[in-house]
């Protein structure tokens, strides 16, 4: 979310599109500098996967 202006997720969704999703393993981080409560964390990792346009992550990396 804090790269390319916040277009970086969505840039890499319409790249995975075409079946290419399932050649790849995807990871993520999120942005713990923005999470205060688990209902966020939930929040955060739904607008990722909207972005993405995809139903799961395959690694995720949360730092506090």
């Amino acid at each position: 979310m804090a790269y390319h202006g916040g277009e970086s997720e969505s840039f890499l969704g319409r790249a995975l599109s075409g079946g290419y999703r399932e050649k790849v393993h995807l990871a993520t981080k999120l942005p713990s500098w923005l999470i205060k409560s688990r209902e966020e964390m939930d929040r955060y990792l739904d607008t990722q996967l909207k972005k993405l346009a995809t139903g799961h992550i395959d690694f995720t990396c949360f730092i506090p």
